[in-house]
């Protein structure tokens, strides 16, 4: 039996929906395919009652059973597989059956996505990362703070590994201690001549440090 729907049937006894009862050695069997049988009732076997004789299921959903689905005391029934059986049909009331819900009791998805069933996957910033696992939800471009923090990027423009927002405003510190001093010197001068970018020394841009540079750093000499 294949592709068939069985709802809403009642037996006050045995199956609300098939009853079969020939016996192994007459060569029957019952196989159900592909079948479907919702809220079925019965004192034994909601959907199918099969006490001697044997049964197999496949890709077959039963939901919503008032007692044990397929009575079998003998152990003749076999799920060949993909057989699904849920004690609601549609618990969420969302249209999906709970076999084919991948969040049964979460009315508003199918799937728990990225953040979960019962939690919406928001993306605020519209990154294609879900404001649950992103570290920077109202920034598009981060998904974590990195160097700067959310809503600064990490920009690294002498590509010296250091993200700029972490080094100093005055281009003659060389050395990033905030004061500019003899480090600074003894680096501009180990530095001298050509110097092709990136090169923090040339703090004119030039290609070369030269004596504009070092009275730049001169001029600059102190806090910074």
């Amino acid at each position: 039996m294949s592709n068939t729907l069985f709802q809403g049937n009642q037996a006050s006894i045995r199956s609300g929906a098939i009853d079969f009862n020939s016996t192994p050695s007459l060569g029957k069997e019952l196989h159900l395919f592909n079948c479907h049988a919702f809220q079925n009732v019965a004192k034994q076997g909601a959907f199918a009652s099969v006490f001697l004789s044997l049964c197999t299921t496949e890709n077959t959903i039963i939901c919503g059973s008032t007692a044990v689905p397929i009575y079998a005391p003998h152990d003749t029934w076999t799920d060949l597989g993909n057989t699904c059986i849920t004690e609601f049909c549609d618990s969420d009331q969302d249209g999906a059956l709970d076999c084919d819900d991948g969040c049964p009791d979460d009315p508003d998805k199918l799937e728990p996505g990225q953040c979960g069933c019962g939690n919406p996957d928001t993306d605020s910033d519209e990154d294609g990362t879900a404001d649950c696992i992103d570290e920077c939800p109202d920034d598009p471009l981060k998904t974590e703070p990195g160097d700067c923090g959310c809503g600064v990027p990490d920009d690294d423009d002498d590509e010296n590994g250091i993200s700029d927002c972490l080094e100093s405003d005055c281009d003659a510190d060389l050395d990033g201690s905030g004061f500019v001093g003899i480090d600074d010197l003894l680096i501009l001068l180990g530095a001298y001549g050509d110097c092709p970018s990136p090169c923090d020394a040339d703090m004119d841009g030039n290609g070369e440090v030269t004596i504009d540079d070092l009275l730049t750093l001169i001029g600059a000499w102190g806090p910074c």
